[in-house]
């Protein structure tokens, strides 16, 4: 069963809300990571201290050193704990986002399978409507200039010019057609034969390059 145009869009609008849970989501992730890029700077900082501490170790007692380590272990490992936690955390959010991202590239993949939209058919239609629709004003023009024999010569003149001009325009958008044909649905070929059967009598008689009419 096609899905119709309404529905793409709600299921458009629902896969939008989702999104914004995901950002949400990785915003989340973001503060987290901070959070955790603050402890390591903080690691970073104690690693800093050791080497002062060190550097005063040799001026200390043994017994001073040993005494202000036992101090500060109980610190490390509690920061260490908190930064293997943080980790993990973090590692968990990562898998649950690409997790996430995945169906909802599946869910658009199968939308778009289900919509069974022939673009192509489309195009090539828009195309034809265009050539009808310019063949009309063609031959439009072919009567009037066949009726304007009484008119000056530079008003005959002009009136060649945008004639050669529609005939230029429509070979070109056929040629556009064809070449569309070729890559994509060709069941609308057998709509424009009367169109190129009349465009083709039109341009045998109507030739821009055929001087124009002289004024008497």
């Amino acid at each position: 069963m096609s899905v119709t145009i309404e529905q793409i869009v709600l299921d458009l609008k629902r896969v939008c809300i989702k999104q914004k849970d995901r950002e949400a989501l990785g915003d989340s992730l973001i503060s987290e990571t901070e959070s955790v890029n603050k402890q390591i700077e903080a690691m970073k900082e104690y690693q800093d201290d050791l080497e002062v501490l060190n550097k005063l170790a040799r001026e200390r007692s043994n017994l001073q050193l040993i005494a202000q380590i036992h101090q500060e272990n109980p610190q490390i490992r509690e920061i260490q704990q908190e930064n293997r936690q943080l980790k993990a955390c973090l590692e968990d959010h990562q898998h649950a986002l690409e997790h996430i991202m995945q169906k909802y590239r599946e869910h658009t993949q199968k939308k778009i399978k289900e919509t069974k939209l022939d673009f192509s058919s489309v195009q090539n239609k828009q195309h034809i409507e265009i050539i009808h629709k310019q063949s009309e004003k063609i031959q439009e023009m072919a009567a009037v200039m066949r009726k304007a024999t009484e008119i000056d010569e530079e008003k005959i003149n002009k009136e060649y010019e945008y004639l050669s001009q529609l005939i230029t325009e429509n070979k070109g958008l056929r040629e556009m057609l064809e070449i569309s044909h070729k890559f994509g649905d060709n069941r609308l070929l057998g709509e424009d034969k009367a169109t190129q059967t009349e465009e083709s009598e039109l341009n045998d008689s109507w030739s821009p390059n055929k001087p124009p009419l002289k004024s008497s």
